[in-house]
């Protein structure tokens, strides 16, 4: 996943995910896992995606006439071939077949859902790391240094199989620009926020370096930990 590039997101499923779920015996039925994400939010009685939408704040939707403002027409078209009515949409279906936003995987129902699941994940939570008032708080400092912590760092400390990696790791490695100043990260991290939302990282050459380069991939500074 750190060398291969990202393939196209749109709303075709890989036939892994339909026809070969898990490596079964030969002779036993195949499983489809949208089949199952389908059947899953109908048995816990979720809302259809127009439901949803109005959960969101999105604009109300009547008619399959009014999708097009967050489908393409051809996937309109597919869904009323299985669909009678447009509330009848599956919030799964609906939500993965939505036109994706700009610099986004997902399409806007999505991103309200994941922003706020994960927003009420954090703040519902009295043991995250950031909260303080407690004996078991960590300090500012603390603070400061795990969260100057790259998942970089984080994968070259704990995988056994690789011995160095980009310092954006969830930006493709940077080889054609072999010359680039890997040393500057820490400073350029702090001048620019991360993760960079530009899919270009200005100045900065995003090649792989050795897990060893404490410079290009900070090592967690454990002094604010000291008695």
């Amino acid at each position: 996943m750190l060398v291969e590039r990202l393939l196209k997101v749109d709303t075709n499923i890989e036939s892994a995910l339909t026809h070969h779920l898990f490596n079964l015996p030969p002779g036993t039925p195949s499983l489809d896992l949208i089949s199952f994400n389908i059947q899953r939010g109908r048995d816990h009685g979720l809302p259809s995606y127009t439901e949803w939408r109005r959960f969101c704040g999105s604009p109300a939707v009547t008619s399959f006439e009014d999708l097009k403002a967050d489908f393409d027409q051809d996937v309109i078209n597919r869904l009323q071939q299985v669909y009678t009515d447009v509330h009848d949409i599956d919030v799964f279906v609906g939500s993965i077949a939505e036109r994706l936003l700009d610099d986004a995987l997902v399409g806007p129902l999505n991103v309200c859902l994941l922003a706020r699941q994960f927003r009420e994940l954090k703040l519902g939570d009295r043991f995250w790391y950031e909260n303080g008032g407690f004996i078991s708080s960590f300090t500012k400092d603390q603070l400061k240094s795990i969260r100057a912590m790259t998942m970089s760092r984080v994968m070259c400390d704990t995988l056994e199989t690789i011995d160095s990696i980009q310092p954006f790791a969830f930006r493709e490695s940077d080889e054609a620009i072999g010359d680039g100043d890997t040393t500057s990260f820490s400073s350029y991290s702090k001048l620019h926020t991360y993760p960079n939302m530009q899919r270009e990282l200005p100045g900065f050459a995003n090649v792989r370096v050795s897990c060893q380069d404490g410079t290009a991939i900070p090592h967690l500074d454990l002094t604010a930990w000291k008695d």
